[in-house]
Parts: structure tokens; sequence; C-alpha cells
């Protein structure tokens, strides 16, 4: 290293004087000046707009709350209107519910009117028809061919009961012997019992049945005959519509189908009534009655 002293230090700029200031250029005072000028009127044209801005605003506003409270307004004097009209619809229903209870009442008690009335005629008839059976039964026991009559009268409803009991007996036989062939299901058994029961109550059912079983063999000739027999002979018995039915049926080549609501229908059968009986006690008349179908 060399021993030889450093150069001395260099010495400092002079600075400007103190208090001195540089000068600006002139543009820019220009443009701030400008500004100034532009964020004044921008501040005095919110001021000049802003109350109008809110006038229209709240104008707006109050527009907006009007139709709300039209809006409202008009709801509830409709709801108010179907309350109404459905009170009056009720009221309505009430009054004629009334109307109609106090007419039933009023008709009730016409009703027991009249029929207290009926009840004192019936009271005096009965009176009366007690008398004049009285008178006739003195008169009859004072008659003797009134009486005599009257022993044959007896005599005949005894003879009638007897063939009713008896007929009674023939026609039980007689449904339980249908009832065994019927189950059977054989057209030639069925058609041997209608052979020599037709004039009885269960002809026309052996004759149908008879030609269901020839159908259900697929003997649709012989079925048909049958049919044919049973229109003719009995036209107002209680199997022409299903036997018209089955004709259409082997006419149109169909095959057999069981019907399971065909019933049995007794033909002209004899029922006996219960009826009461106008014959005096003393004559001995029953009660029962014949009558045809």
């Amino acid at each position: 290293m060399s021993d030889a002293p450093s150069p001395p230090p260099a010495a400092p700029p002079a600075s400007a004087p103190h208090g001195t200031l540089k000068p600006r250029p002139k543009t820019g005072r220009v443009i701030l000046g400008v500004l100034g000028w532009l964020a004044a009127l921008g501040l005095l044209f919110f001021a000049l707009t802003q109350p109008a801005a809110w006038r229209a605003r709240e104008a707006r506003v109050r527009a907006a709350l009007a139709a709300v409270r039209e809006t409202d307004v008009n709801a509830v004097e409709a709801e108010v209107s179907a309350a109404r009209e459905k009170r009056n619809a009720t009221t309505r229903a009430v009054n004629a519910e009334i109307g109609a209870r106090n007419q039933a009442r009023q008709d009730w008690a016409d009703y027991e009117g009249r029929s207290l009335r009926l009840k004192e005629e019936l009271a005096q008839v009965e009176k009366d028809l007690a008398v004049a059976r009285e008178e006739l039964r003195q008169a009859t026991q004072r008659n003797p061919a009134v009486r005599s009559l009257e022993i044959k009268v007896v005599a005949l409803r005894q003879e009638r009961n007897r063939l009713a009991a008896d007929y009674r007996t023939r026609l039980g036989g007689l449904r339980q012997e249908f009832q065994e062939r019927l189950q059977a299901r054989q057209p030639e058994r069925m058609r041997q019992f209608y052979g020599s029961r037709q004039n009885t109550p269960f002809g026309p059912a052996a004759l149908f049945f008879a030609a269901e079983f020839y159908y259900e063999a697929r003997r649709s000739v012989d079925a048909s005959r049958l049919y044919k027999e049973l229109l003719r002979k009995y036209p107002d018995c209680g199997y022409v519509t299903i036997t018209r039915q089955r004709q259409a049926e082997i006419q149109e080549r169909q095959p057999y189908e069981p019907k399971d609501e065909i019933g049995i229908y007794p033909y002209h059968a004899l029922i006996m009534n219960n009826v009461e009986d106008t014959a005096p006690p003393a004559a001995g008349g029953d009660n029962h009655v014949d009558r045809a179908l």
C-alpha cells in the first residue's frame, strides 16, 4: 500500500438562497381553475335539481301507495260483498227451512185432526157393524133355510181347505222331484219329467232346462226344437226372454254359456193368502183364500 495522503473531499454545491420559489408553469394554474369552476357549477346544479328529484320520487311513491291502497280496498270490498251474499243465502236457506218446518207442523196438525176424525168414524162403523152382525145372527137363527145354507158353506170351506192342503203336499213333492232332476243336468231325464208333468206349474221350467241341457251337450237342434215349443205353448211364462236369447245364440253358432241368474218360475201356481174371513164365528169359516197368479 502507498503512504501517499488521500485528496481532500469535494465541496458541496452551493444551495439556493432561502425564501426563494421555483417558478411553476402557467398551464397548471389554468387547469386547476377550470376544475374548481366545474366543481362549483356541479354543486350548484346538484343543489338546484335535488328538490325536483325528491318531488318526483315522492310523487311516484304516493302513486304506488295509492294503487296499493286502492287494490286492498277493492279486495276488502269484494270480501265484504261475498260475505254479505253468503249471509243472505244462509238467511234465505234458514227462512226456507223455518217455513218448511212450520208447514210440516201445520200438516202434522191437520193429519192428527183427520186421523182423530177417522178413528171416531171407524169406531162408529164398527159399532154399526156389530149391531148388523147381531141382527143377522138373530135373523139366521130364526130362518132354517139360511142356517142350512151356512152349514153347506162351512162344509164347502172345509173341503176347500182339504184340497188346498193336498195341493200344497203335491206341489212340494213335485218341486223336490224337479230339483233332483235339475241337479242331475241330464236332458233326457228332464224331458221325461216334462212329458208327464207338462200341465203342472213346473212344466215350462222342465221344458226350458231340458233345452238348456241339450244346448250344453252341443245338441243345438234338439235344444232349438224345445225352445220353440216353449214359446208356442207357454208364451207368457218367465222364460220367454232368455229363450229368445238362446235362439239367437244358436243361430249365431255361439257355444253354450251358463247364466247364473236363471231361476225357477212356477207357472200359474196357486197361492194361499191369509185374509180375514168376514163370516160370523158361528159359521165356522176359516182364514184361507185361494188365489191364482
